[in-house]
């Protein structure tokens, strides 16, 4: 459960669909990753751009998670065996 506040959330994962994002390097369904979370501040564009991210980082895995940081934004991207946060993603995960 997440806590926001003129913010904006998207999930990437394979919960609903079925392995349907692909990964570019092999051409096949991204095998890593379970669910991506990216959380950003509401602002111009922030919908797409964390849609984006979110896929990206289910791409990309945990590794992936710098990157998200360095754009502006937090994350938590979820494998079979592990969970991976930026830190300021827990801000979001707090009860108000």
């Amino acid at each position: 459960t997440l806590t926001l506040c003129n913010a904006v959330v998207s999930v990437s994962g394979t919960y609903e669909r079925g392995p349907h994002i692909i990964d570019p390097f092999t051409g096949k369904p991204a095998a890593v990753s379970l669910q991506a979370v990216i959380v950003g501040r509401l602002q111009t564009d922030a919908g797409a751009r964390t849609d984006a991210l979110s896929t990206a980082l289910f791409v990309a895995g945990p590794k992936g998670l710098g990157f998200v940081r360095e754009a502006g934004f937090e994350g938590m991207w979820v494998g079979p065996d592990q969970t991976n946060r930026t830190k300021r993603f827990l801000d979001y995960e707090k009860a108000p």
